[in-house]
């Protein structure tokens, strides 16, 4: 009797499942949409040598009073805000760079011999600071 049992709780268990599964009938108002597979393709990032990337270690003074410190370790260019934690940037070009969690822009100017004299921070294309 106990089996008989387990084997209908069983039945219905599946039957619910089976009914929760099911296509909405045709009459009904009830759409399905189902998504299109999209397929995002990273922008790979820019290479740059470590003497490269030494061109950018330095400390720099932005316009809100904090500094902006970026230095070089284990071959990769970090930087950090006074008061903030260190992120990791990844060049994107010649000059600029984001940070490892794509949230803010980097971008350094440089006189026409490569010297670095200023920086520009810019989150979602908003400036946040330049020096």
């Amino acid at each position: 009797m106990k089996t008989f049992a387990t084997s209908i709780a069983l039945c219905v268990a599946l039957f619910t499942g089976v009914a929760a599964t099911a296509q909405p009938s045709p009459a009904s108002p009830e759409k399905i949409i189902v998504p299109s597979p999209v397929q995002v393709m990273a922008q790979p990032p820019y290479r740059m040598s470590s003497d490269e990337l030494r061109e950018f270690a330095g400390q720099y003074a932005l316009q809100d009073g904090s500094t902006l410190t970026v230095f070089r370790k284990s071959g990769r260019l970090f930087s950090v805000i006074t008061g903030q934690e260190e992120v990791e940037l990844v060049a994107t070009a010649p000059d600029s760079f984001v940070t490892k969690t794509g949230a803010t822009e980097v971008r350094f100017r440089q006189a026409a011999n490569g010297n670095v004299f200023g920086v520009e921070l810019r989150r979602s294309g908003e400036k946040l600071a330049q020096r």
